[in-house]
């Protein structure tokens, strides 16, 4: 069992519907960091970071640069230090590294920097965020309520 200083609240708010005041919160238990997070600018491996893409509950995800190849991947940083956090991280990356599917994104190599920073790289894929998509469309919204509504 993790104890309280493991996790951190992280809350995203979202308005009820376009130009509205009323906004809608959800709030989540994440671990909390226990690293430095790298920055965009910053060098890790032989790649650059561009900006932060995505963050969840192990790591953060930035549109990185490989100037070796001269293309654009995403790189995936382990948000803690914690042995069994590195071991679950560098076991996701081995696993979805060995998948072969459309809908699976395709790991290119697995790494950890001299500060012990666990990373994986990605085929970086643009579009919308999830976030977006839910900003995008208002809760009364018949179809968009009815695909993601479900019962509490």
């Amino acid at each position: 069992m993790n104890d309280s200083s493991d996790w951190r609240t992280d809350t995203r708010t979202w308005p009820v519907d376009p130009g509205a005041t009323a906004t809608r919160t959800l709030s989540v238990l994440a671990p909390a960091a226990d690293v430095d997070i790298p920055r965009p600018g910053d060098e890790i491996g032989h790649y650059t970071l561009v900006e932060e893409v995505g963050r969840g509950g192990m790591g953060v995800v930035y549109r990185a640069r490989n100037p070796r190849l001269g293309r654009e991947i995403a790189l995936k940083v382990l948000c803690t230090g914690r042995r069994l956090s590195r071991e679950r991280f560098v076991r996701e990356g081995k696993v979805t590294a060995q998948l072969q599917h459309p809908a699976t994104v395709p790991v290119h190599s697995i790494g950890e920097t001299a500060a012990g920073l666990s990373y994986y790289t990605m085929r970086l894929v643009l579009g919308h965020t999830f976030d977006d998509i839910i900003k995008a469309h208002s809760a009364s919204d018949e179809a968009w309520t009815g695909a993601v509504a479900y019962p509490l």
